[in-house]
């Protein structure tokens, strides 16, 4: 099909060229499928023109991938919502967005890969969810760009596929099986790696599997690990008020206090006392 006018670009279409800002970062890579959310963005950076793949190309794409799996997609509106209602995190303005960032996340083989696998394990799909619903809450509210935003949905869904096919909260070994598995596969960004081998190390140097601290963990392990521990807490029970406060409270200590800050801003204090002891 060739450039489109910024206007004349609807839904569905697929990006064929990578977009940039003029700082040089990435706004869209190629191959992303446009969404309203994203199409909005565009227009908010002044892009003009885009160039998209024509139907043809479509069709034979197509006919070379699956689909995303349709239980993650479906469970993603009722997991978002049981976020809002039990654990007050205000998250229901970007809802909309996290479900388009996750969709085009969950289209990546790769990540459909593991969520079939992990599918017949309740407890591990629904982590891998909810913390992707989490981390991507907080990456709209530091204004990643779009190319970041879903790559950081992408490392957080994937953050515990060393686990394979269980949630085991005592398995020490899965953030390194995790890396060793991600880093072969071409197709997968070293970084998405990087976040599966750090999110269990802490700011101050007591995590594992070795021990980094400060700088030496990625942002976006930084990010995943607090969500990560969180959403963890919730699983053993801990009533969602309590975990907020256990998770904060970590700050400077197992996270970093900028992600802490940027996580306890997304909690609505105004109900935080009414909260009922279970999550959705």
């Amino acid at each position: 099909m060739g450039k489109v006018a910024i206007d004349q670009l609807r839904e569905g279409m697929v990006s064929d060229q990578t977009i940039f800002n003029d700082q040089g970062l990435i706004l869209v890579a190629s191959g992303v499928t446009f969404t309203n959310f994203i199409i909005r963005q565009l227009r908010n950076f002044d892009i003009e023109t885009v160039s998209v793949k024509d139907e043809q190309e479509l069709v034979q794409e197509s006919s070379a991938n699956t689909s995303a799996p349709s239980k993650p997609l479906a469970a993603i509106r009722n997991i978002t919502d049981g976020i809002f209602d039990c654990q007050a995190i205000a998250i229901k303005k970007n809802i909309t967005a996290i479900e388009e960032i996750l969709a085009s996340a969950l289209d990546r083989p790769c990540v459909q890969d593991f969520m079939t696998a992990c599918s017949s394990d309740e407890p591990l799909f629904r982590h891998s969810l909810r913390t992707a619903i989490l981390s991507t809450n907080i990456g709209l509210i530091k204004r990643y760009s779009i190319d970041n935003l879903e790559k950081l949905a992408i490392c957080t869904l994937l953050h515990d596929c060393g686990m394979e096919k269980k949630f085991n909260e005592t398995d020490l070994d899965h953030p390194f099986l995790g890396f060793d598995k991600l880093r072969k596969n071409l197709d997968i960004d070293m970084l998405v790696a990087l976040v599966c081998l750090q999110h269990h190390e802490h700011y101050d140097g007591s995590g594992y599997p070795f021990s980094f601290s400060r700088t030496q963990i990625t942002e976006f392990s930084s990010l995943v690990a607090v969500v990560d521990y969180y959403d963890r807490l919730l699983i053993k029970d801990v009533e969602p008020r309590k975990a907020m406060f256990q998770t904060i409270e970590k700050k400077g200590k197992f996270f970093d206090p900028g992600m802490i800050d940027v996580f306890g801003s997304t909690i609505d204090w105004s109900r935080i006392y009414t909260l009922p002891p279970s999550i959705s």
